[in-house]
C-alpha cells in the first residue's frame, strides 16, 4: 500500500523581489499536492490527530488571516534568519527547532531542513490543519530538495568535530545520561560530549537540534561512518502497531525492518538485552504519522513498530558496515486508542513515566557498549 499525492506543476513567471538565487532556483521546480487528512475518523490516532498537528504549527499559520495567502509552500531550506517559529519544543536541547517562515508579497514560504520526507511530512500537517478546521488546503504544496542539497545540509554540520570512540549514540534525552560535569560542544546544530564508563570503554553523545526526520537521518548515519565511527545506537521513540503495546510503558528494539517496498535484516547490538520493559519485533518505516490513517495500519497489522527514522538508520548502518541497534520508548498505539498519545506527550504525567524509561535506556545502551 502507498499514499500517492497529485502533482500539479505552476507556471511561476516573474522572479520574487528580495529572494536569493537558490530559492528562485527552488521555486521554479515542480511543486506537488501533499496527503491531506479532511476527517478525524480516517485517522488511526481519531480526534487527537487534530491537537497534534496544531502544537506544530507556525504562528503565521494560527492567525486567523492565514487564508490569505494565494500560496503556502513547504519547501527544503535550513534558515534560522527568518521567522522562528514561537511554538517550538520549550524545554528541550535536542529535536525542538521548527520549520521557519519567509512571506513574499502573497507567498507564505515553510522552510524546513532539507529532507524529502520531511517536506513532504510538514506540508501534509499544513494542508491537514486547514482542511480539519473546514478551511480551503488547496492553496498548499511543497516542492522536494534535490539529493544534492540534502547531501550538502548534512555536510554543513559540523559532524568532524565530534570524538570518535567506542561508539556513537545518536538520539533524544542524552543531556540525561550524563552529569553537570560533562562538558558538552556544538553549536546551533549539533550538541556533543564524551564520557567514559566503568568498563573502560568510551562512548560520544550526539544531539542533533534540529528534527531529523526520516531521510536525513540516513545521511547522517552515513557520514558519521564516513568520519571513523564504527557503532553507533539510536534512541528515539515510536509507535506500536500491536494492540497489547501500551504507549510510555514500553521499550522497542529489533534486528527486522521494511522500508521502502524493501525488507532489511541485521545484527542487532541489543539482541540479547533484557529488560521487563522490553519488547522485540519487527519495524516499518513510515514517511509520516499523517500517513499512517486506519486503511494503512490495517495493511501493515503484522509488523510491530513503526516510526519515520529506524529503517533509514538500520540502511544506512548496513550500507556503511556500521554495528548498530535502537533503544525506544513507545509513544503512541496506532491499533488502539489510549489516553497518551503523540498529541499529549509534553503533560507532567507522561514526563514522569519517560523519565523510567530513559533510565531504562540509559542502563541498556551502557551495557551493551
Amino acid at each position: 500500500m502507498c499514499v500517492n499525492t497529485t502533482r500539479l506543476i505552476y507556471d511561476l513567471s516573474g522572479i520574487i523581489p528580495g529572494m536569493n538565487t537558490a530559492e528562485k532556483q527552488i521555486l521554479a521546480r515542480r511543486r506537488e499536492k501533499p496527503f491531506i487528512v479532511s476527517d478525524l475518523h480516517m485517522h488511526s490516532m481519531g480526534e487527537s490527530v487534530f491537537q497534534y498537528i496544531e502544537i506544530k504549527m507556525h504562528q503565521l499559520l494560527r492567525d486567523e488571516n492565514a487564508e490569505k495567502y494565494d500560496e503556502i509552500l513547504v519547501i527544503g531550506s535550513y534558515d534560522r534568519s527568518v521567522i522562528v517559529s514561537e511554538h517550538e519544543k520549550d524545554g528541550k536541547l535536542t529535536n525542538w527547532q521548527r520549520p521557519t517562515a519567509e512571506v513574499f508579497e502573497n507567498k507564505l514560504i515553510l522552510k524546513c531542513f532539507p529532507g524529502k520526507d520531511y517536506v513532504r511530512h510538514y506540508a501534509s500537517l499544513v494542508a491537514s490543519y486547514f482542511a480539519l478546521q473546514g478551511k480551503r488546503s488547496d492553496h498548499v504544496s511543497y516542492i522536494l530538495p534535490t539529493e544534492k542539497e540534502c547531501w550538502t545540509a548534512v555536510d554543513s554540520l559540523a559532524l568532524e568535530t565530534v570524538e570518535v570512540t567506542d561508539a556513537v549514540v545518536l538520539g533524544v534525552e542524552l543531556f540525561n545520561f550524563t552529569d553537570e560535569n560533562t562538558i558538552w560542544q556544538g553549536d546551533d546544530e549539533i550538541f556533543w560530549a564524551t564520557e567514559r564508563l566503568e568498563s573502560g570503554k568510551q562512548v560520544t553523545y550526539l544531539i542533533v537540534q534540529f528534527s531529523f526526520w526520516a531521510d536525513i537521518l540516513y545521511r547522517i548515519v552515513h557520514k558519521i561512518a564516513k568520519l571513523g565511527h564504527k557503532k553507533v545506537i539510536f534512541t528515539a521513540k515510536l509507535g506500536g502497531i500491536a494492540e497489547d503495546i501500551i504507549p510510555n510503558a514500553t521499550l522497542a528494539t529489533g534486528n527486522t525492518g521494511y522500508i521502502n517496498g524493501q525488507f532489511i535484516k541485521w545484527k542487532n547490538v541489543f539482541e540479547k538485552s533484557k529488560s521487563d520493559l522490553l519488547m522485540k519485533g519487527s519495524h516499518i518505516n513510515s514517511p509520516s504519522v499523517l500517513f499512517e490513517v486506519s486503511e494503512w495500519v490495517n495493511y501493515f497489522h503484522k509488523f510491530t513498530f513503526v516510526d519515520s527514522e529506524v529503517g533509514y538508520f538500520a540502511l544506512a548502518a548496513k550500507e556503511a558496515n556500521l554495528d548498530f541497534g535502537y533503544m525506544h520508548f513507545v509513544s503512541n498505539n496506532l491499533t488502539k486508542i489510549h489516553d497518551e498519545d503523540l498529541s499529549n506527550e509534553r503533560s507532567i504525567e507522561v514526563l514522569e513515566k519517560r523519565k523510567k524509561l530513559n533510565a531504562e535506556i540509559q542502563r541498556l545502551i551502557k551495557e551493551v557498549i
